[in-house]
Protein backbone atom coordinates (compact mmCIF):
# COMPACT_ATOMS: atom_id res chain seq x y z
CA UNK A 1 0.00 0.00 0.00
CA UNK A 2 1.29 3.31 -0.55
CA UNK A 3 1.93 6.12 2.33
CA UNK A 4 -0.16 8.26 1.25
CA UNK A 5 -3.66 8.14 -1.24
CA UNK A 6 -5.46 11.22 -2.53
CA UNK A 7 -9.59 11.27 -1.33
CA UNK A 8 -10.57 9.76 -4.52
CA UNK A 9 -9.13 8.09 -7.85
CA UNK A 10 -10.10 8.66 -11.19
CA UNK A 11 -10.04 5.40 -11.36
CA UNK A 12 -11.76 4.79 -8.35
CA UNK A 13 -14.01 1.63 -7.88
CA UNK A 14 -16.81 3.34 -6.79
CA UNK A 15 -17.42 4.55 -9.84
CA UNK A 16 -16.00 1.58 -12.18
CA UNK A 17 -18.99 0.92 -13.74
CA UNK A 18 -18.66 4.47 -15.84
CA UNK A 19 -15.37 4.47 -16.82
CA UNK A 20 -14.91 0.89 -17.38
CA UNK A 21 -17.63 1.21 -20.37
CA UNK A 22 -16.58 5.12 -20.84
CA UNK A 23 -12.90 5.59 -20.79
CA UNK A 24 -13.63 9.15 -22.13
CA UNK A 25 -15.17 10.35 -19.19
CA UNK A 26 -11.93 10.41 -16.92
CA UNK A 27 -10.48 13.13 -19.03
CA UNK A 28 -13.66 15.02 -19.49
CA UNK A 29 -14.67 14.88 -15.37
CA UNK A 30 -10.86 15.82 -14.87
CA UNK A 31 -11.28 19.07 -17.07
CA UNK A 32 -14.04 20.46 -15.12
CA UNK A 33 -14.32 22.35 -11.67
CA UNK A 34 -15.27 20.25 -8.92
CA UNK A 35 -18.85 19.50 -8.60
CA UNK A 36 -21.08 20.63 -5.39
CA UNK A 37 -21.11 18.41 -2.47
CA UNK A 38 -23.97 16.54 -2.30
CA UNK A 39 -26.28 16.12 1.03
CA UNK A 40 -27.08 12.61 -0.05
CA UNK A 41 -23.19 11.42 -0.19
CA UNK A 42 -23.02 13.44 3.05
CA UNK A 43 -26.21 11.15 4.86
CA UNK A 44 -23.96 8.44 3.70
CA UNK A 45 -20.76 9.37 4.98
CA UNK A 46 -22.52 9.83 8.40
CA UNK A 47 -23.92 6.49 7.79
CA UNK A 48 -20.66 4.88 7.53
CA UNK A 49 -19.25 6.70 10.47
CA UNK A 50 -21.68 5.59 12.50
CA UNK A 51 -20.95 2.20 11.21
CA UNK A 52 -17.50 1.91 11.47
CA UNK A 53 -17.99 3.53 15.23
CA UNK A 54 -20.67 1.03 16.48
CA UNK A 55 -18.52 -1.87 14.97
CA UNK A 56 -15.20 -0.58 16.88
CA UNK A 57 -17.39 -0.88 19.69
CA UNK A 58 -17.95 -4.52 19.13
CA UNK A 59 -14.33 -5.85 18.20
CA UNK A 60 -13.00 -3.69 21.34
CA UNK A 61 -15.17 -5.73 23.20
CA UNK A 62 -17.27 -2.86 24.67
CA UNK A 63 -21.32 -1.62 24.49
CA UNK A 64 -21.85 -0.81 20.98
CA UNK A 65 -23.73 2.13 22.28
CA UNK A 66 -26.55 1.84 19.12
CA UNK A 67 -28.04 5.71 20.16
CA UNK A 68 -24.98 7.69 21.20
CA UNK A 69 -25.03 10.41 18.43
CA UNK A 70 -29.23 9.88 17.76
CA UNK A 71 -30.66 13.19 17.66
CA UNK A 72 -27.52 14.54 17.01
CA UNK A 73 -26.42 16.79 13.77
CA UNK A 74 -22.60 15.28 12.58
CA UNK A 75 -20.74 17.54 10.00
CA UNK A 76 -20.35 15.62 6.66
CA UNK A 77 -18.60 17.62 3.20
CA UNK A 78 -20.37 21.11 4.65
CA UNK A 79 -23.78 20.07 5.62
CA UNK A 80 -25.07 19.02 9.14
CA UNK A 81 -26.77 15.30 8.91
CA UNK A 82 -28.80 13.99 11.75
CA UNK A 83 -28.05 10.60 13.16
CA UNK A 84 -32.44 9.90 13.04
CA UNK A 85 -33.99 6.93 13.89
CA UNK A 86 -34.19 5.69 9.79
CA UNK A 87 -30.34 6.00 9.76
CA UNK A 88 -30.04 3.71 12.91
CA UNK A 89 -31.97 1.25 11.90
CA UNK A 90 -30.27 1.08 8.88
CA UNK A 91 -27.19 0.58 10.12
CA UNK A 92 -28.19 -1.82 12.35
CA UNK A 93 -29.28 -4.30 9.55
CA UNK A 94 -25.69 -3.85 7.97
CA UNK A 95 -23.72 -4.68 11.84
CA UNK A 96 -26.10 -7.23 12.92
CA UNK A 97 -25.68 -9.26 9.13
CA UNK A 98 -22.00 -8.89 9.84
CA UNK A 99 -22.43 -9.97 13.66
CA UNK A 100 -24.38 -12.60 12.88
CA UNK A 101 -22.50 -14.23 9.75
CA UNK A 102 -19.17 -14.11 12.17
CA UNK A 103 -21.39 -16.05 14.96
CA UNK A 104 -22.27 -18.58 12.38
CA UNK A 105 -19.36 -19.36 11.12
CA UNK A 106 -17.89 -19.45 14.78
CA UNK A 107 -15.67 -16.34 14.22
CA UNK A 108 -14.87 -12.92 16.16
CA UNK A 109 -15.16 -9.80 15.51
CA UNK A 110 -11.90 -8.79 17.35
CA UNK A 111 -9.69 -11.60 15.12
CA UNK A 112 -11.83 -12.27 11.92
CA UNK A 113 -13.49 -8.85 10.82
CA UNK A 114 -11.83 -5.89 9.05
CA UNK A 115 -13.66 -2.64 9.12
CA UNK A 116 -12.30 -0.12 6.69
CA UNK A 117 -9.70 -2.34 4.71
CA UNK A 118 -7.68 -0.49 3.00
CA UNK A 119 -6.35 -1.81 -0.35
CA UNK A 120 -3.40 -1.10 -3.22
CA UNK A 121 -3.70 -3.02 -6.50
CA UNK A 122 -0.41 -1.57 -7.83
CA UNK A 123 0.79 -4.38 -9.80
CA UNK A 124 -2.08 -2.64 -11.77
CA UNK A 125 -2.14 0.59 -11.18
CA UNK A 126 -0.79 3.38 -8.81
CA UNK A 127 -3.90 4.58 -8.56
CA UNK A 128 -6.15 1.35 -8.71
CA UNK A 129 -6.69 1.49 -4.31
CA UNK A 130 -9.74 1.84 -2.41
CA UNK A 131 -11.21 1.29 0.94
CA UNK A 132 -14.01 -1.72 1.65
CA UNK A 133 -16.22 -1.60 4.20
CA UNK A 134 -15.89 -4.60 5.98
CA UNK A 135 -13.76 -7.92 5.14
CA UNK A 136 -14.50 -10.97 6.91
CA UNK A 137 -11.78 -14.10 6.14
CA UNK A 138 -13.90 -16.85 7.14
CA UNK A 139 -13.03 -21.39 6.88
CA UNK A 140 -13.77 -23.13 4.10
CA UNK A 141 -11.21 -20.63 2.05
CA UNK A 142 -13.87 -18.55 1.39
CA UNK A 143 -13.80 -14.40 1.78
CA UNK A 144 -16.79 -12.14 2.55
CA UNK A 145 -16.90 -8.48 1.47
CA UNK A 146 -19.44 -6.22 2.43
CA UNK A 147 -20.74 -2.65 1.10
CA UNK A 148 -23.01 -0.69 2.81
CA UNK A 149 -25.29 1.53 0.32
CA UNK A 150 -27.55 4.34 1.98
CA UNK A 151 -29.24 5.55 -1.11
CA UNK A 152 -32.03 5.43 -2.55
CA UNK A 153 -31.47 4.20 -5.79
CA UNK A 154 -31.60 0.31 -6.33
CA UNK A 155 -27.73 -1.10 -6.59
CA UNK A 156 -27.39 -4.11 -8.21
CA UNK A 157 -25.44 -6.39 -6.59
CA UNK A 158 -24.84 -9.07 -9.30
CA UNK A 159 -21.69 -8.23 -11.56
CA UNK A 160 -20.72 -5.12 -9.94
CA UNK A 161 -17.60 -4.23 -10.76
CA UNK A 162 -17.41 -2.08 -7.22
CA UNK A 163 -17.53 -4.91 -5.41
CA UNK A 164 -15.53 -7.10 -8.05
CA UNK A 165 -12.78 -4.65 -6.86
CA UNK A 166 -13.02 -4.81 -3.66
CA UNK A 167 -13.37 -8.38 -3.84
CA UNK A 168 -9.59 -8.22 -5.61
CA UNK A 169 -8.45 -6.15 -2.57
CA UNK A 170 -9.40 -8.67 -0.27
CA UNK A 171 -7.69 -11.60 -1.69
CA UNK A 172 -4.48 -9.80 -2.72
CA UNK A 173 -4.58 -8.99 1.35
CA UNK A 174 -4.38 -12.18 1.79
CA UNK A 175 -0.75 -14.10 2.14
CA UNK A 176 -0.07 -15.64 -1.59
CA UNK A 177 -0.31 -19.78 0.47
CA UNK A 178 -4.10 -18.58 1.14
CA UNK A 179 -4.75 -17.83 -1.80
CA UNK A 180 -3.90 -20.82 -3.48
CA UNK A 181 -6.58 -22.61 -1.68
CA UNK A 182 -8.97 -20.01 -1.73
CA UNK A 183 -12.44 -21.25 -3.35
CA UNK A 184 -13.66 -17.73 -3.34
CA UNK A 185 -15.12 -14.40 -2.03
CA UNK A 186 -19.13 -13.37 -1.48
CA UNK A 187 -19.84 -10.13 -2.08
CA UNK A 188 -22.68 -8.33 -0.53
CA UNK A 189 -24.77 -4.96 -0.84
CA UNK A 190 -26.18 -3.89 2.04
CA UNK A 191 -29.33 -1.41 1.07
CA UNK A 192 -31.26 -0.40 3.98
CA UNK A 193 -33.26 1.92 2.18
CA UNK A 194 -34.08 0.19 -0.47
CA UNK A 195 -36.99 -2.67 0.46
CA UNK A 196 -37.82 -4.44 3.45
CA UNK A 197 -35.35 -6.57 5.39
CA UNK A 198 -33.92 -9.18 4.63
CA UNK A 199 -34.25 -8.25 0.54
CA UNK A 200 -32.07 -4.99 1.84
CA UNK A 201 -29.01 -7.30 2.37
CA UNK A 202 -27.87 -9.19 -1.40
CA UNK A 203 -24.81 -11.31 -1.88
CA UNK A 204 -23.45 -13.13 -5.14
CA UNK A 205 -20.49 -15.38 -4.79
CA UNK A 206 -17.91 -15.26 -6.95
CA UNK A 207 -14.97 -18.07 -7.55
CA UNK A 208 -11.12 -17.33 -7.98
CA UNK A 209 -11.23 -17.87 -11.82
CA UNK A 210 -14.38 -15.37 -12.00
CA UNK A 211 -12.43 -13.19 -10.15
CA UNK A 212 -9.22 -13.33 -11.56
CA UNK A 213 -10.97 -13.12 -15.05
CA UNK A 214 -12.36 -10.04 -14.10
CA UNK A 215 -9.15 -8.80 -13.10
CA UNK A 216 -7.72 -8.88 -16.56
CA UNK A 217 -11.20 -6.92 -17.84
CA UNK A 218 -10.60 -4.24 -15.23
CA UNK A 219 -6.79 -3.64 -15.85
CA UNK A 220 -7.42 -3.56 -19.78
CA UNK A 221 -9.93 -0.99 -18.50
CA UNK A 222 -7.25 0.78 -16.78
CA UNK A 223 -4.73 0.38 -19.82
CA UNK A 224 -7.59 2.08 -21.96
CA UNK A 225 -7.96 5.24 -19.80
CA UNK A 226 -3.86 5.68 -19.45
CA UNK A 227 -3.33 5.51 -23.26
CA UNK A 228 -6.22 8.26 -23.86
CA UNK A 229 -8.82 6.77 -24.94
CA UNK A 230 -11.35 9.36 -25.97
CA UNK A 231 -14.28 6.95 -26.22
CA UNK A 232 -17.87 8.16 -24.53
CA UNK A 233 -20.14 5.85 -24.18
CA UNK A 234 -23.68 6.45 -23.00
CA UNK A 235 -25.67 4.75 -20.07
CA UNK A 236 -26.86 4.01 -17.03
CA UNK A 237 -23.55 4.79 -15.50
CA UNK A 238 -24.19 8.50 -16.61
CA UNK A 239 -26.49 9.14 -14.08
CA UNK A 240 -23.89 10.15 -11.50
CA UNK A 241 -20.94 11.46 -14.09
CA UNK A 242 -20.46 15.22 -13.85
CA UNK A 243 -19.14 16.11 -17.47
CA UNK A 244 -22.66 14.61 -18.88
CA UNK A 245 -23.87 18.09 -19.62
CA UNK A 246 -21.79 18.80 -22.20
CA UNK A 247 -21.45 14.84 -23.48
CA UNK A 248 -22.43 14.45 -27.64
CA UNK A 249 -22.59 10.43 -26.59
CA UNK A 250 -25.19 11.48 -24.03
CA UNK A 251 -27.59 14.15 -25.94
CA UNK A 252 -27.54 11.43 -29.05
CA UNK A 253 -28.36 8.94 -26.39
CA UNK A 254 -31.49 11.51 -25.05
CA UNK A 255 -32.53 11.92 -28.86
CA UNK A 256 -32.58 8.74 -29.37
CA UNK A 257 -34.26 7.17 -26.99
CA UNK A 258 -36.96 10.28 -25.85
CA UNK A 259 -37.16 12.60 -28.60
CA UNK A 260 -38.29 12.32 -32.25
CA UNK A 261 -36.14 15.68 -33.46
CA UNK A 262 -34.04 16.39 -30.34
CA UNK A 263 -33.25 19.63 -32.29
CA UNK A 264 -36.66 21.20 -32.06
CA UNK A 265 -36.89 20.37 -28.30
CA UNK A 266 -33.16 23.03 -28.48
CA UNK A 267 -34.16 25.36 -30.60
CA UNK A 268 -38.09 25.82 -30.04
CA UNK A 269 -40.16 25.73 -26.70
CA UNK A 270 -41.43 22.45 -26.15
CA UNK A 271 -44.95 21.63 -24.45
CA UNK A 272 -44.55 18.13 -22.75
CA UNK A 273 -48.25 16.67 -22.58
CA UNK A 274 -49.98 16.19 -19.80
CA UNK A 275 -49.10 12.86 -17.41
CA UNK A 276 -53.06 12.02 -17.37
CA UNK A 277 -52.72 12.34 -20.98
CA UNK A 278 -50.41 9.37 -21.53
CA UNK A 279 -51.16 6.35 -22.43
CA UNK A 280 -49.76 3.59 -20.41
CA UNK A 281 -46.97 3.04 -22.87
CA UNK A 282 -46.44 5.93 -23.12
CA UNK A 283 -46.32 6.42 -19.14
CA UNK A 284 -43.90 3.63 -19.03
CA UNK A 285 -41.17 5.01 -21.91
CA UNK A 286 -41.03 8.27 -19.94
CA UNK A 287 -40.85 6.43 -16.45
CA UNK A 288 -38.03 4.16 -18.19
CA UNK A 289 -35.83 7.48 -19.48
CA UNK A 290 -36.51 9.83 -16.86
CA UNK A 291 -33.79 9.37 -14.72
CA UNK A 292 -31.18 9.95 -17.74
CA UNK A 293 -32.84 12.73 -18.90
CA UNK A 294 -33.73 14.57 -15.54
CA UNK A 295 -29.80 14.20 -14.99
CA UNK A 296 -28.88 15.48 -18.07
CA UNK A 297 -30.94 18.16 -17.36
CA UNK A 298 -29.58 18.81 -13.47
CA UNK A 299 -26.13 18.78 -15.09
CA UNK A 300 -26.85 21.23 -17.39
CA UNK A 301 -27.91 23.39 -15.01
CA UNK A 302 -25.18 23.21 -12.75
CA UNK A 303 -22.92 24.11 -15.81
CA UNK A 304 -24.99 26.93 -16.36
CA UNK A 305 -24.73 27.93 -12.40
CA UNK A 306 -20.56 27.68 -12.86
CA UNK A 307 -20.92 29.80 -15.67
CA UNK A 308 -22.79 32.52 -14.60
CA UNK A 309 -20.14 31.86 -11.42
CA UNK A 310 -17.56 32.79 -13.62
CA UNK A 311 -18.85 35.51 -15.05
CA UNK A 312 -20.26 34.28 -18.24
CA UNK A 313 -23.95 35.63 -19.32
CA UNK A 314 -26.36 33.18 -19.72
CA UNK A 315 -29.27 34.13 -21.47
CA UNK A 316 -32.44 34.67 -19.36
CA UNK A 317 -30.67 33.89 -16.20
CA UNK A 318 -28.90 35.45 -13.30
CA UNK A 319 -27.18 35.09 -9.88
CA UNK A 320 -28.86 35.90 -6.80
CA UNK A 321 -28.22 35.37 -3.13
CA UNK A 322 -30.21 32.62 -1.04
CA UNK A 323 -31.73 33.09 2.22
CA UNK A 324 -29.71 31.75 4.76
CA UNK A 325 -31.04 29.89 7.76
CA UNK A 326 -31.79 32.39 10.44
CA UNK A 327 -29.15 31.68 13.59
CA UNK A 328 -28.63 33.30 16.77
CA UNK A 329 -26.79 36.44 17.08
CA UNK A 330 -25.17 35.52 20.63
CA UNK A 331 -25.89 32.25 21.57
CA UNK A 332 -25.43 32.62 25.65
CA UNK A 333 -28.18 35.57 25.91
CA UNK A 334 -30.17 34.32 23.69
CA UNK A 335 -30.69 31.20 25.64
CA UNK A 336 -31.19 32.99 28.91
CA UNK A 337 -33.87 35.34 27.40
CA UNK A 338 -35.32 32.03 25.67
CA UNK A 339 -35.87 30.21 29.10
CA UNK A 340 -37.29 33.34 30.54
CA UNK A 341 -40.11 33.44 27.78
CA UNK A 342 -40.72 29.53 27.82
CA UNK A 343 -43.06 27.84 30.71
CA UNK A 344 -41.89 24.80 32.69
CA UNK A 345 -43.03 22.52 30.38
CA UNK A 346 -41.38 23.84 27.49
CA UNK A 347 -38.26 24.79 28.63
CA UNK A 348 -36.44 21.33 28.60
CA UNK A 349 -37.38 21.25 24.97
CA UNK A 350 -35.21 24.13 24.42
CA UNK A 351 -32.25 22.14 23.69
CA UNK A 352 -31.29 19.83 21.10
CA UNK A 353 -28.50 18.60 23.12
CA UNK A 354 -25.80 19.65 23.28
CA UNK A 355 -26.92 23.06 21.90
CA UNK A 356 -29.82 25.39 21.98
CA UNK A 357 -32.30 24.93 19.25
CA UNK A 358 -32.26 26.81 16.26
CA UNK A 359 -34.88 29.91 15.85
CA UNK A 360 -37.41 28.20 13.76
CA UNK A 361 -37.20 25.09 16.61
CA UNK A 362 -37.79 27.87 19.75
CA UNK A 363 -40.58 29.60 17.44
CA UNK A 364 -42.36 25.91 17.35
CA UNK A 365 -41.99 25.46 20.92
CA UNK A 366 -43.52 29.27 21.63
CA UNK A 367 -46.18 29.33 18.82
CA UNK A 368 -46.95 31.74 16.17
CA UNK A 369 -48.07 34.63 17.89
CA UNK A 370 -45.23 35.13 20.09
CA UNK A 371 -42.40 34.49 17.44
CA UNK A 372 -41.93 38.19 17.67
CA UNK A 373 -40.51 37.95 20.78
CA UNK A 374 -37.26 36.73 19.90
CA UNK A 375 -36.61 38.56 16.21
CA UNK A 376 -34.14 40.86 17.69
CA UNK A 377 -31.95 37.50 18.75
CA UNK A 378 -31.42 36.13 15.62
CA UNK A 379 -29.92 37.01 12.18
CA UNK A 380 -30.23 35.59 8.90
CA UNK A 381 -26.83 35.30 6.95
CA UNK A 382 -25.93 35.58 3.46
CA UNK A 383 -26.72 32.38 1.16
CA UNK A 384 -24.96 31.04 -1.69
CA UNK A 385 -25.88 32.33 -4.71
CA UNK A 386 -28.05 30.23 -7.13
CA UNK A 387 -29.24 30.70 -10.78
CA UNK A 388 -32.69 31.71 -11.36
CA UNK A 389 -34.79 33.46 -14.02
CA UNK A 390 -34.62 37.08 -15.14
CA UNK A 391 -38.00 37.71 -13.82
CA UNK A 392 -37.00 36.58 -10.07
CA UNK A 393 -37.56 39.22 -8.24
CA UNK A 394 -34.47 39.00 -6.12
CA UNK A 395 -31.47 41.66 -6.43
CA UNK A 396 -28.87 40.08 -9.31
CA UNK A 397 -25.38 39.37 -7.06
CA UNK A 398 -21.63 40.06 -8.70
CA UNK A 399 -20.42 36.74 -10.25
CA UNK A 400 -17.61 35.62 -8.22
CA UNK A 401 -14.70 34.39 -10.20
CA UNK A 402 -13.09 32.02 -7.50
CA UNK A 403 -11.56 29.34 -8.88
CA UNK A 404 -8.40 28.50 -11.44
CA UNK A 405 -11.74 26.77 -13.83
CA UNK A 406 -12.84 30.27 -14.29
CA UNK A 407 -10.80 30.59 -17.40
CA UNK A 408 -11.30 27.08 -18.57
CA UNK A 409 -15.12 27.68 -18.77
CA UNK A 410 -14.97 31.07 -20.64
CA UNK A 411 -11.79 30.03 -23.24
CA UNK A 412 -14.25 26.98 -23.86
CA UNK A 413 -17.68 29.00 -25.25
Amino acid sequence: MTAVQPKHSPIGASQAERWMNCPGSVAAIAALPPGEPSIYAAQGTVAHAEAERILANIQAGKDPEWDKNLGYELEADGFDIEVDDEMLDGVRQYVEYLTNTLERLGLSAKDDLVVEQRFALEHIDKEAYGTSDAVIVAPMNRLFVADLKYGRSFVNHVNNPQLRIYALGAYYKLPEMDRLDLSGVETIIAQPRVGQFPDTIRSEFIGVDELLAFEKDYTAAILRVRMGDTTRKAGKWCKYCTAKATCEAVREDIARSAFDDFQHVLTREVQPPAPEALTEQQLAFVLDNADRIKGWADDVFGYAFRLAEAGKRVPGWKLVKKTGNRKWKDVTKAEKQVAKLLDDTKRPKMYKPPVLQSPNQIEKLLGSKRKAEIEDLYMIPEGKPTLVRDADARKKTAPAIASDFAGLLLDNL
